[in-house]
C-alpha cells in the first residue's frame, strides 16, 4: 500500500500546475482605440532611368529615319559623266642608259704588300737584335 502510494504522490509531484491568474472584481483597462491616421499620398517623382530611356528612344528614331532617308537617296538613279580621257595620267617612262660595271678594288692586295715589307722590318729588327746579343 505504501508503495502504490508512493508511486501516486510521484506522478501527482510530476504533473506540473500553473499558479492560477490572480482574480479580480474589476475589469481589466481597455485602451481606447487610435484615431486613424490619414492615407499616405504618394509624391510625384522622376526617374533618371526613365529620361536616359526617353533620349535614347529618340536617338534611335532619329537613327533609323537617317538610315532610312539614306537608303531611299541611294535608290535614286544618278548618270555619271562619261570620260573622255584617262583620270589618272600614268607617267611616261624614262629610257636611262645601262648601268656600266666597275671593277671591285679589294684592298687584299694592298694589304699583302704592307705585310710584306712589315714582316721584313720584323726580320731586319731580329737580325740586328742577334749581331747586338753575339757580339
Amino acid at each position: 500500500m505504501e508503495v502504490k502510494q508512493k508511486q501516486l504522490e510521484e506522478e501527482i509531484a510530476r504533473v506540473p500546475k500553473a499558479n492560477p491568474y490572480p482574480y479580480a472584481t474589476d475589469f481589466p483597462v481597455i485602451p481606447p482605440k487610435p484615431i486613424p491616421k490619414p492615407c499616405t499620398r504618394p509624391e510625384p517623382f522622376q526617374l533618371e532611368s526613365l529620361v536616359r530611356n526617353e533620349e535614347e528612344m529618340q536617338r534611335e528614331m532619329e537613327e533609323r529615319w537617317r538610315k532610312e532617308k539614306e537608303e531611299a537617296q541611294m535608290r535614286l538613279f544618278k548618270a555619271q559623266p562619261i570620260l573622255k580621257e584617262d583620270p589618272i595620267p600614268v607617267p611616261e617612262k624614262v629610257h636611262k642608259p645601262l648601268t656600266q660595271v666597275q671593277e671591285v678594288k679589294l684592298h687584299v692586295d694592298h694589304r699583302a704588300v704592307d705585310r710584306a715589307e712589315f714582316d721584313q722590318r720584323i726580320k731586319e729588327k731580329e737580325m740586328m737584335y742577334k749581331r747586338y746579343r753575339g757580339e
